[in-house]
């Protein structure tokens, strides 16, 4: 039986940078670029044709804010899968394009296994945020729960299940879906669920701060 490809097609950054990710993602034997674009409005059509399984939007800065890109392929009703790859670890816009409708958000410097790794993930249907990610949305957690006992009524929070916390520890370790799967007793289905409300318990924290 033959393998289905993974169609993607890469939207962003400048032509050398583009091409060098390009040429790592087709590094495996699962993955075929089958568009590209330098920007979202040149991708639009593309996509609209092709109807890859995911899309990789390159983020141009550390602090650019791809909503807007990510709402316009969502409006051309692509259900795939769409991948932010920020030139930083960490920036503050990251829960933003998971809110937008990206699946995953990723490190542009990661080795090329984790890259590929993750756009496959995306085309199935999971949800893929970077360790450092994690990590962060952890730290806030628990620094709002330290601040909501000792200043009670301060800032409304919407505290981790124990579970929750569980999963958004293994993702901060580097994790698979199907490791934390395992490790939970749950379906990997259930997994992407939970990663996802998760964001938006963490994006009701951010904004609940900010109304303070």
């Amino acid at each position: 039986m033959v393998q289905q490809m993974v169609e993607v097609v890469v939207i962003g950054a400048p032509t050398l940078l583009r091409c060098g990710l390009i040429s790592v993602i087709e590094g495996s034997d699962s993955i075929r670029v089958s568009g590209q674009a330098s920007n979202t409005c040149e991708a639009i059509q593309i996509i609209t044709e092709l109807q890859p399984h995911v899309v990789l939007l390159i983020a141009s800065a550390p602090a650019a804010d791809h909503t807007q890109d990510i709402y316009s392929i969502r409006t051309t009703e692509f259900t795939g899968g769409i991948i932010v790859m920020s030139p930083c670890d960490v920036e503050d816009g990251w829960y933003d394009t998971i809110e937008m409708g990206a699946d995953g958000y990723i490190h542009q410097d990661l080795e090329s296994e984790i890259i590929t790794h993750a756009i496959i993930s995306v085309s199935r249907g999971e949800a893929i945020i970077s360790p450092a990610v994690a990590t962060r949305m952890l730290d806030e957690f628990d620094s709002s729960a330290l601040l909501s006992r000792n200043q009670p009524g301060n800032i409304p929070t919407d505290p981790l299940a124990e579970q929750e916390k569980t999963l958004l520890e293994m993702v901060s370790s580097g994790h698979t879906s199907n490791a934390i799967a395992s490790k939970l007793s749950i379906s990997e289905d259930a997994v992407k669920k939970q990663l996802r409300h998760i964001v938006r318990k963490s994006h009701a924290l951010r904004r609940s701060r900010a109304a303070v």
